[in-house]
């Protein structure tokens, strides 16, 4: 049995994550940010003990940095790092806001590097080692026909090419 992380698990894909590995047998860590909005994982957690739930908010350096501690050493053999955020809909030429690209960038650029620095000993540890980055067709570069969507465009086209576990 595998111990898998997996950020922003409280909805959409990060949720069904949760399940599918659930329904393996697999031993599932899933963070969410609010405990308002994880309502699902809530009533998961009731009916399977290889479920742990964990709160991060990847958007507050302080709350990353944290997230290790709650975690307590525990080896992860898989880490999926599911979370991501859109950032404003009308992100088309004359309309972009520094500020809202900045918050964007933190969550889908940045969190997930200082997210792995914080937890590469936990990652060490663990068996399969392996590390997913989930992000989506829109930041291909290849596939841009239609332009606009800056924001979120240039936020999901960071990768982390290689770590040395």
């Amino acid at each position: 049995m595998a111990t898998v992380l997996i950020t922003g698990a409280n909805r959409g894909i990060g949720l069904e994550f949760t399940r599918q590995l659930l329904a393996r047998g697999e031993r599932v860590v899933a963070a969410y940010r609010a405990v308002d909005g994880a309502t699902d994982l809530q009533q998961l957690v009731k009916a399977n003990p290889q479920l742990t739930l964990l709160q991060l908010d990847v958007a507050d350096n302080e709350s990353i940095a944290a997230f290790p501690k709650q975690l307590q050493g525990e080896p992860v053999d898989i880490f999926i790092n599911n979370v991501g955020v859109y950032g404003p809909r009308d992100s088309e030429f004359g309309k972009v806001s520094g500020k809202e690209w900045l918050d964007v960038l933190q969550i889908n650029s940045v969190a997930p590097l200082l997210l792995t620095q914080v937890l590469i000993e936990c990652l060490r540890k663990g068996k399969d080692r392996k590390l997913l980055y989930l992000t989506s067709k829109m930041g291909s570069i290849a596939d841009n026909g239609d332009g606009g969507h800056y924001v979120y465009r240039s936020s999901s086209i960071s990768r982390i090419k290689a770590i040395s576990l």
